[in-house]
């Protein structure tokens, strides 16, 4: 019986301490919920970086530069106001031959290099001066788009430049507008003449007495009776009002081109987030066809112009541009040689390279058919 007693007694325990166990488990409680941080409505939010621009130009935009205001308009535009772009015209961050050396150091960020005005600090580019090569504005200017990626080209202004070719910018190519008849290259020994670039080579060389007067100043020469001649696209003789003052318009088609490459100091271009430097490729791209617009524009009202002024239209004989086109030969062999002896031995293959190039472009002219002057 007592034993009995204590077992019942014993599990009354045993429950009792069970219970007590279960009553001390804490109860769960769900977290309130956080309220969410006040955000005051007027706070405005992080401007981003703003990019400024400086390009610089030692002259005034002529036709062939308008692919720089257009790049001014509209890369601000398409980076919704992230890129600023200020241009200096007039020369005061340097002269032509300074340009280099203005971008590679910073003085400004972009500007036009004229490689006629210093071809000896980029004396592989003047390949794309060579005349008797083309007359086609079109090939000129996608051909050099092309050759910026040849490794010697691209390293003759990144390496000892410092700047990245953005996109070309070419004149139409060199013609002569005369005071006499330019019939026969054996009339140009002894004329005097206006020209740059390698056209005064060519010239030179059939005996032409050459002056490389800046335009600027070529009315005022040719009024004075200083020079005779000149050598310019047939746009820029209107637009300098040359045809007032001569009135024969030689046409050859051989005397090659002048151009330009506008560049950005790499440093600067190397700063640039990848979104806006794939908004400058594509405003580039378009700045080529721009250009090339404009100066079919400019050409044909240049043709309106001669022909209220009466204008001789002379086109050089095949025999005589045949007589010419062997001066520009010999112009070729002296430049590759030149350039090898000064230790670029890829300069016959850069050369070979540049006429199959343009050749290549020439094929796809678009512009052919309605160009005026007519192409040769």
């Amino acid at each position: 019986m007592k034993i009995k007693l204590l077992a019942l007694l014993l599990g009354i325990l045993m429950m009792g301490f069970g219970l007590s166990l279960t009553g001390c488990e804490p109860e769960e409680v769900e977290p309130e919920p956080e309220e969410p941080e006040e955000v005051d409505p007027e706070e405005p939010e992080e401007p981003e970086e703003v990019y400024e621009l400086v390009i610089h130009d030692p002259s005034s935009i002529l036709t062939f530069k308008e692919g720089l205001p257009y790049f001014k308009e509209e890369v601000p535009e398409r980076t919704d106001g992230r890129v600023e772009v200020e241009m200096i015209l007039g020369g005061a961050l340097g002269d032509f031959e300074e340009q280099p050396d203005g971008i590679a150091e910073g003085v400004f960020d972009m500007g036009m290099l004229p490689i006629g005005y210093h071809p000896g600090k980029t004396p592989l580019w003047q390949v794309a001066e060579m005349p008797g090569i083309t007359d086609s504005i079109y090939a000129h200017n996608m051909a050099l788009v092309e050759m910026a990626e040849h490794p010697s080209l691209q390293a003759e202004l990144e390496e000892r430049w410092n700047q990245k070719v953005l996109f070309p910018g070419s004149m139409d190519s060199f013609e002569m507008l005369t005071a006499d008849p330019i019939e026969s290259v054996d009339d140009l020994d002894g004329y005097s003449i206006r020209s740059i670039a390698l056209a005064s080579t060519v010239l030179e060389r059939l005996g032409a007495d050459v002056s490389a007067i800046p335009g600027p100043d070529v009315y005022s020469a040719m009024e004075r009776g200083v020079v005779d001649g000149a050598v310019f696209p047939v746009d820029t003789f209107v637009e300098r009002d040359l045809h007032t003052l001569a009135d024969n318009l030689v046409l050859s088609g051989q005397l090659g081109f002048y151009f330009g490459l506008v560049t950005i100091n790499l440093d600067t271009w190397n700063e640039l987030p990848e979104d806006i430097q794939e908004v400058i490729k594509e405003v580039s791209e378009e700045a080529i066809e721009r250009n090339i617009e404009i100066y079919l524009e400019a050409n044909l009202e240049a043709k309106e112009a001669y022909e209220e002024a009466g204008t001789n239209i002379i086109r050089l004989p095949e025999e005589e541009r045949e007589r010419l086109q062997e001066v520009n030969e010999q112009i070729w062999e002296d430049w590759i040689e030149e350039r090898e002896e000064q230790g670029y031995t890829e300069a016959q293959e850069i050369f070979d390279l540049w006429v199959e190039t343009v050749e290549k472009y020439e094929e796809k002219d678009p512009y052919a058919d309605e160009w005026w002057p007519e192409r040769f």
